[in-house]
């Protein structure tokens, strides 16, 4: 790392031996080291730890004192296909860990980050102050299966999560789908624990948990927060449980101008598990909540609404 040097003059003249007056001279002072955010440009769709591949950018943002910026700066499709079971991000997964990172589509054109139907997309790994962002992308065909890492939450497992895991750090998504992905057990799209999951003008689709939240699976949120959704679909997500678009637990559901619709769940909760009593107006405590935004929406009834057996319909739904 460089250093910055500042030039530094005494302020009270220097005498030398014989009384003369000596011109005072510049001296170098070091300063401490400054770091600054890193950005790295991905330059090929290939799969590898080689310079310009998404999986060396990720890791050596891992490396990096963030926020980081990843740039994709091709348009089509990541396909990973480095598979192996070192749940350190030199395969398999791609693993986010240490930093806080954004990962931006700049290629003008559409980009997907595609597992390949053998792991997860991505593993987020410890509590990331400030977050995992993504802007513009496609997350899709994850897999979480025996294979993939189970991390070190108590509550999480190798089987959760088949688009993204991330147990404790909060997931952003802004203008982005994470589609077509399967959890062997819970959060087909999506897992978190004590993580927050907010959505902007982004879409949860087609996604598969054989347990519960075959969309987005909340199970606390952080501070109580949980799910946010503003301008988004969550839409044709199947859980064998509860929660075929989100299930959650003790999270807050905040929802404005979306739409939560043609979800199902073998179970309870074709749209929301876990809520019926909170859209049923008799919640008994915090922080179990949801607050409808700006939105048309209107509350769907049938059954225990929310939590109806094979309930194909939404919770929240167009009004």
């Amino acid at each position: 790392m460089s250093r910055w040097f500042n030039f530094v003059r005494k302020s009270t003249p220097i005498r030398n031996d014989k009384g003369a007056t000596r011109r005072p001279r510049p001296g170098l002072e070091a300063l401490e080291d400054r770091l600054a955010p890193a950005i790295f440009n991905v330059t090929t769709l290939a799969d590898g730890t080689g310079p310009g591949t998404l999986r060396a950018a990720i890791l050596s943002s891992n490396t990096t004192v963030g926020p980081n910026t990843i740039n994709l700066t091709l348009a089509g499709t990541y396909q990973l296909n480095l598979f192996g079971s070192a749940h350190d991000g030199t395969n398999g997964a791609l693993q986010i860990n240490n930093q806080s990172v954004t990962i931006n589509n700049a290629s003008g054109g559409t980009t997907a980050i595609d597992g390949g139907g053998v792991d997860r997309v991505f593993d987020v790994e410890g509590t990331i102050v400030g977050g995992v962002t993504f802007n513009g992308v496609t997350i899709q065909n994850g897999i979480a299966g025996t294979n993939s890492n189970a991390g070190s939450d108590m509550n999480g497992s190798s089987q959760d999560g088949g688009g993204i895991y991330s147990p404790q750090t909060n997931v952003t998504l802004n203008n982005s789908l994470v589609i077509a992905n399967l959890a062997f057990s819970e959060g087909g799209g999506i897992w978190t624990d004590t993580g927050n999951v907010v959505l902007n003008a982004s879409t949860v689709s087609g996604n598969t948990a054989d347990s519960k939240g075959g969309g987005i699976y909340v199970k606390t949120g952080n501070s109580g927060a949980g799910i946010t959704l503003t301008n988004s679909t969550i839409t044709g997500n199947v859980a064998d449980r509860d929660g075929g678009g989100i299930y959650t637990e003790n999270g807050t559901i905040s929802v404005s101008g979306s739409t939560v619709s043609g979800n199902s769940a073998k179970n309870y909760g074709g749209g929301i598990a876990e809520l019926s009593q909170i859209l049923g107006q008799s919640v008994s405590g915090p922080p179990k909540a949801v607050t409808l935004g700006a939105g048309r929406f209107r509350l769907v009834r049938r059954g225990t609404c929310c939590r109806s057996r094979r309930d194909q319909d939404t919770a929240l739904e167009d009004a």
